[in-house]
């Protein structure tokens, strides 16, 4: 019985020790209503895990998504308010603060 070998795309903008910088990602509407759009200034297929925290530092929604350019994250049963939302990738990490009405 053959292996199943499953391998991520190589990351040929990444480099050793970089950051995702801020321009790098875009998030949008922002305030929200019952979504958001997540999408990465990047060109190829991206693994992506993410946390959503309130102002509390309470972790809501938490997922994984292997995605190219960009996701769009549900936000219909949030209450309004401020909320945090942390990537990671391959490339590194940031967070983006949002709205919800």
């Amino acid at each position: 019985m053959d292996a199943i070998v499953w391998a991520a795309p190589v990351m040929l903008d990444c480099y050793e020790n970089s950051n995702v910088h801020q321009e790098e990602v875009k998030l949008w509407p922002n305030p929200a209503i019952d979504a958001i759009t997540i999408s990465f200034n990047y060109t190829y297929a991206v693994y992506l895990s993410w946390n959503l925290y309130n102002t509390e530092g309470k972790i809501i929604k938490t997922g994984k998504k292997f995605f190219q350019k960009s996701f769009i994250l549900n936000t219909i049963e949030l209450q309004p308010g401020i909320y945090l939302l942390h990537l990671e990738t391959d490339c590194g990490r940031i967070t983006k603060k949002f709205i919800k009405q």
